[in-house]
């Protein structure tokens, strides 16, 4: 290749702009035969109006599509930006290394057979990924439909959806479904939603969907990202890309499926990915502002907002509608999506009240009812008086399907307050275009979103204000995304329950008096020093679950007890672990008072450092009631996670019991949060069941302590 093209090529945009934006594309496996996939690529490319060079390779002909065809990559006059690799699976791998020895940055391969497949497949594609990053190639699939410029009509794929142009826009999207991916865009498309973007990842082998959303987060043309998500290999490095959505602005809306035992065994089989856990999932969305979406509607009315650029900076919406039953609608969403409809101030009603007709609704919702609409100042005053309450940090307004001048009328008020105030605004509204030309674009023109329901108005508000919430706190998601441990680790060491709690110091968690003894006359001085009552156990890393096996003994008020206790115990232990060492009991102080809780922490693999807060004790499991965050946590964070607890309204003193030291629960889970995440820190696991939350004041107590760490 000559030494003019590869300067060229040096002189390339940087990012994923050459993916995106190729001067060149080479097909490998480029065809004649109708419907085979080198075929339809190239068909795509000239379809749409390609500008650059596309250059077919494929020993067998000398021209194809009037184009000079090349017998491999290496006889290409120029090196490509792109090459498409349309061969069967076998023959990928040494399309890939030969792709990888010619310098081409990107490579796009659409066979299946890998590893979605079983361990051949595993093997092969194995080959693939070995051979790219060999080269330092970048590649999106196997087992891929392709990706799209639909800005540019640059379609670089097979299958009918290629062929066809979509509503240009600023929204990135990337799917892990080839073909449900098609269908997403289509759909959006439909809903009016304008793309920029797209990209079907397929499996994964090189260049992840992760990876894809990082480079379409620093295109400066790209307003909103979206993707439809199966499942992440690293969801760790979501922290970092959270972080950097939310200092430029730029949304993540995605659509995680894989909930369901079932969804996320055939999200597994479907491109052999690793789904993680689903409640793992949803805790990290909300927890890093992420906007998560459950249908190619509901994430439609997502974007559609946050296009608006609008955020919000509370929970808590002015809800304007010429019907109270849209009023009623939109009050009945907010409460499912969690957000609020305050009262309005006494100041807000005086004002109103001086503006509106006597027989209008005043509260919130405020149904200012149709015959506001003969006054255009008039419910432009209103508009702006509920805009200005203190207590109101987004406007939901619903206008049924008023058309004509009604509409004109409604339009122009929303386009003067929306020059006048930042605050999100949806409108509900669902009268026909065609009649009400003038309103829809003055809507448009003030970027102001229209949805069809009330429902879907307050929807599209939600996001607004789950991305507004990450943007005011955005030094915690920076703190998110620092370097932690490693995920995984060749060996871990489980510790018995004094051992574990030793790790325990500097978090904030206590533990009770005990003693580890080995005879009966130990026990006994043990309990006498300890102060009675107290509680024996099997003091035994191989025995996580005491109480499944019997123990475990609580309440012991006297010697002999407790020797009887030691004797029952020492024979549990050497039955569950024979070949241990003689066992070891541990006597400890009875807590008294306070209610079970179970708090922990981990390294997960796929996520990284988390905690767990929920209700305690033998139910634990049978609960689940438990909230989850990535680590490290502040305090502010922990009290947030213990709320979704259910187990939380006891502890702040219910049926007339006191508070519980929740303040110093959230201490413990902080500190907790912050000893898992230590970039060098040994710990891997712990798991504190119980957790006693002891009366305000008096603090937490840990009354089990499971503990694996690094050797």
């Amino acid at each position: 290749m000559s030494g003019a093209a590869q300067r060229l090529r040096a002189n390339a945009p940087p990012g994923l702009e050459r993916l995106f934006r190729p001067e060149a594309i080479a097909v490998v496996g480029a065809s004649e035969t109708p419907g085979a996939v080198g075929q339809q690529v190239v068909d795509n490319l000239q379809r749409l109006g390609f500008r650059g060079r596309i250059y077919p390779v494929n020993p067998k002909y000398e021209r194809l599509f009037d184009l000079p065809c090349f017998s491999s990559l290496k006889d290409l006059p120029e090196v490509p930006d792109v090459v498409a690799v349309a061969v069967p699976a076998r023959l990928v791998p040494a399309a890939i290394e030969e792709a990888g020895a010619a310098g081409i940055p990107y490579a796009v391969v659409y066979a299946s057979g890998f590893a979605e497949t079983g361990e051949a497949g595993r093997s092969l594609q194995d080959a693939v990924t070995a051979a790219a990053r060999r080269h330092g190639l970048r590649l999106i699939g196997p087992n891929c439909q392709g990706y799209m410029n639909i800005a540019e009509r640059i379609h670089v794929g097979f299958g009918p959806p290629y062929r066809l142009t979509y509503r240009s826009g600023r929204v990135g999207v990337v799917s892990q479904s080839g073909a449900f991916g098609n269908s997403l865009i289509m759909g959006m498309s439909a809903e009016g939603i304008g793309l920029r973007r797209y990209v079907s990842t397929g499996n994964e082998a090189e260049c992840g969907a992760l990876d894809l959303i990082e480079g379409m987060l620093e295109d400066p043309e790209t307003a909103v990202v979206a993707g439809y998500i199966e499942g992440f290999r690293d969801a760790a490095s979501l922290r970092r890309l959270a972080a950097r959505a939310a200092e430029r602005d730029v949304p993540l809306v995605l659509w995680k499926v894989g909930t369901s035992r079932a969804g996320a065994k055939a999200a597994a089989s479907h491109t052999a990915n690793l789904a993680g856990d689903p409640a793992f999932y949803k805790a990290a969305f909300r927890q890093l502002g992420i906007v998560e979406a459950n249908d190619v509607g509901d994430m439609a009315d997502c974007i559609r907002a946050l296009l608006s650029g609008r955020r919000a900076a509370g929970p808590r919406v002015g809800v304007v509608t010429i019907s109270g039953g849209a009023g009623v609608a939109m009050a009945d969403r907010a409460e499912e999506l969690g957000l609020e409809l305050p009262a309005l101030a006494d100041t807000t009603i005086a004002a109103l009240r001086e503006t509106l007709p006597a027989f209008a609704s005043f509260a919130n919702p405020l149904d200012v009812t149709a015959g506001a609409l003969t006054s255009p100042d008039t419910f432009e005053a209103a508009l702006a008086t509920v805009a200005a309450d203190p207590a109101v940090d987004m406007l939901a307004l619903a206008f049924a399907a008023a058309s004509g001048s009604a509409a004109t009328t409604i339009a122009r008020a929303l386009e003067a307050l929306a020059a006048k105030i930042t605050l999100p605004i949806a409108v509900a509204w669902n009268a026909p275009r065609e009649g009400n030309e003038e309103a829809y674009g003055i809507l448009e023109r003030a970027n102001l979103p229209v949805f069809a329901t009330p429902g879907r108005a307050i929807r599209g508000l939600s996001a607004t204000h789950r991305f507004g919430q990450a943007r005011l706190r955005q030094d915690r998601l920076h703190a998110l995304a620092a370097d932690g441990p490693a995920r995984t680790v060749p060996t871990v060491r489980t510790l018995d329950e004094a051992e574990g709690k030793t790790l325990l110091d500097g978090t904030g968690i206590s533990a009770p008096a005990e003693a580890a003894v080995a005879t009966a006359e130990e026990a006994r001085a043990a309990a006498a020093r300890i102060g009675w009552p107290v509680v024996m156990k099997l003091l035994s890393a191989a025995v996580l679950h005491k109480s499944d096996v019997g123990g475990v003994r609580v309440g012991l008020t006297d010697e002999a007890g407790v020797a009887a206790a030691f004797e029952e115990i020492r024979t549990i232990g050497r039955e569950m672990d024979p070949a241990a060492p003689e066992a070891c009991v541990l006597v400890q102080a009875m807590i008294r008072g306070g209610v079970e809780v179970i708090v922990g922490a981990r390294i997960d693999e796929v996520f990284g450092p988390m905690v767990l807060f929920g209700a305690g004790g033998v139910y634990a499991e049978l609960l689940s009631d438990v909230a989850f965050r990535l680590a490290p946590i502040d305090e502010a964070e922990a009290r947030t996670m213990i709320g979704e607890a259910r187990i939380a309204r006891i502890l702040q003193g219910a049926r007339g019991r006191p508070p519980l030291d929740v303040d110093a629960l959230a201490g413990a889970l902080a500190g907790l949060s912050r000893l898992v995440a230590a970039p060098r820190g040994r710990l891997r696991e712990v798991e504190i069941n119980p957790l006693f939350v002891l009366p305000r004041g008096e603090g937490v107590v840990a009354g089990d302590c499971v503990a694996r760490v690094v050797p």
